[in-house]
């Protein structure tokens, strides 16, 4: 990681049932979207491949996904995502409402997960580790964020990116909405003379883009009177494609433009009602999170006057938890 390049690697597992015979993991793709590995005896499959194993794959959302073994292949994914057999730093991240007590047990976690580890396809095809996790950082999401949308590392210092007021203006505010897959966080803080999050002005909303996801659910039951859209063809609907089912072609087009519309209403609305008239004292916006390119229309130059997408906003929360590890390193 040097602060500004992020390899996503979709956070859907399954495990694998393939007994001891590991070609049929053999792929000739080389991409950091469909991967397989070993751990502890077991076969996991992560990412876009998991989609595709219908019965099994399971997408974590939920706080308690931590203490489980699926979470434990997608940390292993990262490890072996950075190649070499050496000590390991993490750095990582919850919502922002998350308990401090849930931040400690996930340091924890990842400080006692050991190997050994085994790729064995995809990017990590081949890759071994079998050596420590030498420190661990959990930070608050939305935090990251805005030294991601803040700062960048330049001939080994840290230097802001842009808005040199809020480094140069004591009591300057800055807001972060960081739109993930089941929640919206909404933080605001001033930087100078010291960071301080501004608690009343900061909450969290459980609407994000999940929340599109259900809405075509719903619609799919309705009309076929089926349980549920497996997670692949329900990610090309949300991402607004068609898809197949039962020899027919599926266009939910439609309610999904009609989700985004009013789901992101909703998430406007409640951030304009929760801040009142405390708005005018905030300088500028940042939206960022996975779910920021779906709901930009909806939000950005709606809530404020002062918006701004963040660039590339799906990796905004790891360019920025590698910006406060080495700001802190500093």
């Amino acid at each position: 990681m040097d602060g500004k390049t992020v390899q996503a690697i979709p956070s859907v597992v399954s495990t694998a049932y393939y007994g001891e015979d590991e070609s049929v993991f053999s792929s000739i793709s080389h991409s950091f979207r469909e991967l397989a590995l070993e751990w502890e005896g077991k076969k996991f499959i992560v990412g876009e491949r998991a989609l595709r194993d219908d019965s099994q794959a399971a997408r974590f959302l939920s706080a308690d996904r931590i203490f489980r073994d699926e979470y434990k292949a997608l940390l292993g994914a990262v490890i072996l995502a950075d190649d070499g057999e050496g000590p390991k730093q993490i750095n990582s991240g919850l919502p922002y409402k998350t308990t401090k007590e849930l931040r400690n047990k996930l340091k924890q976690i990842i400080q006692d997960f050991h190997g050994p580890l085994k790729g064995l396809s995809g990017a990590i095809q081949g890759r071994k580790w079998n050596g420590r996790i030498e420190s661990v950082n959990v930070f608050r999401q939305a935090e990251a964020m805005i030294f991601d949308a803040v700062f960048q590392i330049e001939q080994g210092k840290i230097v802001p990116i842009r808005d040199h007021v809020l480094l140069e203006v004591p009591g300057t505010r800055v807001a972060v909405v960081d739109i993930g897959a089941g929640t919206t966080d909404v933080i605001v803080c001033e930087i100078l003379p010291e960071f301080k999050v501004i608690e009343e002005l900061s909450f969290t909303i459980p609407l994000a883009s999940n929340a599109v996801g259900n809405r075509i659910q719903r619609e799919f039951q309705h009309r076929y009177g089926e349980d549920t859209l497996d997670l692949r063809r329900l990610d090309y609907a949300v991402m607004g494609q068609k898809i197949t089912h039962n020899g027919h072609i599926l266009d939910f087009t439609s309610v999904r433009n009609e989700a985004v519309r009013s789901i992101g209403g909703q998430i406007r609305d409640q951030i304009v009602e929760k801040w009142g008239k405390a708005i005018r004292s905030i300088f500028v916006t940042y939206l960022g999170g996975g779910g920021a390119e779906l709901f930009q229309d909806t939000i950005v130059g709606q809530i404020h006057p002062n918006v701004f997408k963040i660039n590339e906003p799906q990796g905004s929360n790891a360019r920025g938890y590698y910006k406060m590890q080495y700001f802190l390193q500093k």
